[in-house]
């Protein structure tokens, strides 16, 4: 699919929309209705999503502790029909410039062991392996914690 998708900040309203990702796109390891009510409406977080027309193909949502605690990216995802068309970079350097704005010296996340792919997506952003994180999903599989620099 090519086609122009736009980022916008997500709300309450599209909880349901987001959930329905999260189903499509991790078997485990997903965020609850209540977690994402709760993520998306008292938490200090910040969420985009990717839209085409009406459609939230995609999102990416990151957790804003007091600095100078690093920002987490807390999820990222996007639909298989509209993978390979940059949607989870863009969503990516946007939350990562918002970050920065925000006084952020630092953003971590975690990434299944297995998942390269995405791994070389965090790499060509910045991102640099910083810990092994054994048995860190809910099926057991590793995990790797990665941190990228903010420079201001």
């Amino acid at each position: 699919m090519s086609a122009t998708t736009t980022l916008h900040r997500a709300t309450v309203k599209d909880k349901h929309s987001l959930l329905a990702i999260e189903t499509c796109c991790f078997s485990t390891d997903r965020i609850s209705p209540r977690q994402m009510h709760y993520l998306l409406t008292q938490a200090k977080a910040t969420t985009l999503m990717a839209l085409f027309g009406s459609q939230i193909v995609g999102y990416g949502m990151c957790l804003l502790p007091r600095p100078p605690r690093p920002a987490r990216l807390y999820s990222l995802a996007v639909l298989p029909d509209w993978r390979g068309q940059q949607l989870a970079r863009r969503l990516c350097e946007s939350l990562l410039l918002e970050l920065r704005s925000l006084h952020y010296s630092r953003c971590r996340l975690e990434v299944r062991r297995s998942q390269t792919a995405v791994q070389n997506l965090y790499l060509s952003l910045g991102f640099r392996p910083i810990d092994e994180l054994p048995s860190y999903y809910q099926d057991q599989e590793d995990g790797l914690r990665m941190e990228c620099t903010l420079n201001a």
